[in-house]
């Protein structure tokens, strides 16, 4: 067992960063994407414990996108832009878009695109003669809404701008490749990009970056193997704290991961260690795990993990 003493860590009065509820948001067509590439991929991510944010409904013509939708793009850490071949004839597929990018441009966003069957080139400005010899999808699609939005062109013209920004930022052409390897390069991408973005609650926490790099000299003397490191010291001085940064910073690297805070308190109370042991299995599972008794708990652990 490894053992460090951890000092007091302070907060600096910096400003507060952006809170984030999400790492991901997903922004796809439902009619193209929802049942396969989409689905496969929040599946995914899920598994490797990124929480992301993927609405299921197509929106009906003549509603407009709720404002709880327009929150979880702002929470977002990143948003994945999965284009398809009509990804761009929809105007709530446009309007989100538009609202991602304005997320990157002010409040730092990442903004990743996946050109899933077009070919990212259709999204930049072009000869309207090539236009009609190549029959781009995307510029056809753009005719209808020239004709639908007449009274509100800059709309259009918005939509367009943004078409292109987002086209020339980098990410994937995953056209005629394995999706199942187009999805693991993805996840696998985010995930580095996440271990190494403090979590909200580290950014204001001075001294934070050495005590982590001291328990991750740890793990790494220890590659392949079970350890335990115990983290001493007097109450108040962010032992918790520096667990759960190291945790988010490493936690990609494994298939299943499971943070348990409070385990002397939660152990305490009538049925908590059947709580914890429910909980342990079903976040490392990513499955509903239903305990009856602590006992046959520790059995499932056995078996199971």
């Amino acid at each position: 067992m490894a053992s460090t003493s951890v000092q007091g860590i302070t907060s600096s009065s910096s400003s507060s960063p952006p809170l984030y509820m999400y790492d991901v948001f997903l922004s796809f067509r439902g009619k193209d994407t929802r049942n396969n590439f989409t689905s496969h991929l929040y599946s995914n991510l899920k598994q490797r414990g990124i929480d992301v944010y993927m609405d299921d409904r197509e929106l009906e013509r003549g509603k407009t996108i709720e404002p709880a939708l327009w929150k979880a793009i702002e929470e977002s850490r990143f948003s994945v832009i999965i284009f398809s071949r009509v990804y761009a004839s929809s105007p709530w597929c446009l309007d989100e878009l538009v609202k991602i990018v304005q997320c990157m441009k002010e409040m730092g966003q990442t903004v990743l695109p996946v050109f899933y069957d077009v070919d990212p080139s259709e999204f930049y400005d072009v000869d309207p003669s090539e236009v009609i010899e190549r029959k781009r999808k995307y510029e056809e699609a753009f005719v209808e809404h020239e004709q639908n939005f007449k009274e509100n062109l800059e709309k259009v013209r918005n939509w367009k701008d943004c078409l292109s920004m987002v086209a020339n930022l980098s990410g994937w052409d995953i056209r005629n490749r394995n999706e199942s390897e187009s999805i693991k390069i993805i996840v696998e991408y985010i995930s580095y990009k996440l271990s190494v973005t403090l979590p909200t609650i580290s950014k204001k926490l001075v001294g934070i970056d050495y005590r982590v790099k001291v328990l991750n000299g740890y793990i790494g003397e220890e590659v392949g193997k079970a350890i335990f490191i115990g983290i001493c010291g007097m109450g108040g001085i962010s032992k918790t704290t520096v667990a759960r940064v190291l945790y988010d910073r490493i936690r990609w690297q494994f298939e299943g991961s499971c943070f348990l805070a409070n385990v002397r308190d939660v152990f305490a109370e009538k049925g908590g260690p059947r709580r914890l042991q429910e909980q342990l299995l079903s976040e490392i599972l990513m499955e509903r795990a239903s305990v009856c008794d602590s006992y046959r708990g520790i059995e499932m652990i056995k078996r199971r993990l």
